[in-house]
């Protein structure tokens, strides 16, 4: 809390990376500076001084950072309120990964709108990088305790999911099975008893590299991954397929009279194209009051 205080700190930033390793360095004891830093912080803009305005600092997560922001209990520390990891953050465990585009919102995102001009004219043409990060829906603020100050929080949804990421990654698994089938079927070319004989096998593709094993050649992993984790996997796959589409992927939390400012990201701003990285600047700035 020091040290925040000290080098005049505006922004905390959660990146991306493991959500349990992050959620174990922040300690309760960590967050509790945390977040007495984020509700009385001083303003040190010119306009905020002037009116001797009590401004918290800002929070921007990304991905894991998110999670640990948003999630309860095992999965995070509850930063913030009235946003919550949609369905338990089951797509933590699909492995999904992808370029995802997103559905901007420009009536409620005054960071879209300034960041990047072009953005509104190609209209909802935002690109970013998915990497198993969670889907956000917004729930009702939770009753604060006495020692809480109450506040009017306005959540605003930024952007939604455009891409379902799940569908076609189960599209691409059936395509690299029908492939592969055709290379054996080339390999075996008239040999139509022997090739008809092995497709009736029990079979299995590795998600990572796209390869088709049979169950007589005795392979239980591939790509480091065991035959069962992959086939769990694929299984939650075909289950989301869909869910992805409509839910939220950019969130902004502003407590009114704390003037505290929450930006929490889904997918990966930093590792997409420079309209998105223009995006995630402009959000770090709007959460510090600049």
């Amino acid at each position: 809390e020091n040290k925040l205080w000290k080098l005049g700190v505006d922004v905390f930033v959660l990146p991306g990376g493991e959500p349990r390793k992050m959620r174990e360095a922040l300690t309760q004891n960590c967050c509790r500076m945390l977040s007495k830093w984020r509700l009385q912080r001083k303003a040190i803009d010119d306009s905020a001084n002037e009116s001797d305005k009590i401004s918290g600092g800002g929070l921007v997560c990304i991905c894991a950072g998110t999670v640990v922001a948003c999630g309860k209990g095992m999965r995070g520390r509850n930063l913030v309120d009235g946003v919550e990891l949609f369905d338990d953050n089951r797509f933590a465990s699909t492995g999904l990964s992808g370029m995802v585009r997103l559905k901007c919102n420009f009536d409620t995102s005054p960071v879209i709108m300034a960041g990047d001009l072009a953005l509104s004219k190609e209209k909802n043409k935002l690109r970013m990088m998915y990497c198993n990060g969670p889907l956000m829906s917004i729930r009702d603020p939770v009753e604060k305790s006495e020692n809480v100050r109450a506040d009017k929080t306005e959540i605003s949804i930024w952007a939604c999911y455009r891409t379902d990421l799940a569908a076609k990654c189960e599209a691409r698994r059936i395509s690299s099975e029908d492939k592969s089938l055709d290379n054996i079927n080339e390999q075996y070319q008239n040999k139509n008893r022997q090739f008809k004989k092995l497709i009736m096998q029990e079979k299995w593709l590795c998600l990572s590299c796209g390869k088709l094993h049979f169950k007589s050649n005795k392979v239980k992993s591939c790509c480091g991954m065991k035959k069962r984790e992959q086939e769990k996997e694929r299984k939650l796959v075909q289950e989301l397929a869909g869910v992805m589409p409509g839910k939220a992927a950019i969130v902004a939390i502003e407590k009114e009279s704390l003037s505290c400012r929450t930006v929490l990201f889904g997918p990966h701003p930093e590792f997409s194209c420079a309209t998105s990285a223009a995006i995630l600047a402009e959000s770090i700035l709007w959460a510090c009051w600049r």
